[in-house]
């Protein structure tokens, strides 16, 4: 089986202060800062929309979500998520990332997978 690949996207990942809600490029067919083009045509993300959709703050898998993923869009050039930030009374890291995100200082997501060929 191979590792895990993580690739970060600059994106126009943006957030709603009144819901909470945003949405964002994931992915493209561009070659990335890991040397890897994540074909969208490849992609499954079923089990992990059935998972609940869990966004993980820096791909830390022992920590609680601060986001959840609600739609997945996909193109032949790239992938979009729609996506709600945790609310802060829940999770006081998810209100930072939220807050983070709405003042423009993260403009970009990351996907982590496992090639399956």
């Amino acid at each position: 089986m191979l590792d895990r690949i993580t690739r970060f996207v600059e994106s126009d990942v943006q957030v709603d202060a009144t819901t909470r809600r945003g949405g964002g490029v994931f992915t493209s067919d561009e070659v990335g800062r890991d040397a890897h083009v994540l074909v969208t045509s490849g992609i499954e993300y079923e089990n992990f929309l059935n998972a609940g959709g869990p966004m993980l703050w820096a791909h830390q898998e022992l920590e609680p979500p601060v986001a959840q993923a609600t739609r997945i869009r996909l193109t032949d050039k790239q992938g979009r998520v729609s996506f709600r930030f945790v609310p802060r009374e829940t999770y006081a890291l998810a209100g930072t990332v939220a807050d983070l995100v709405r003042d423009g200082y993260l403009r970009g997501l990351s996907a982590s997978w496992r090639p399956l060929e």
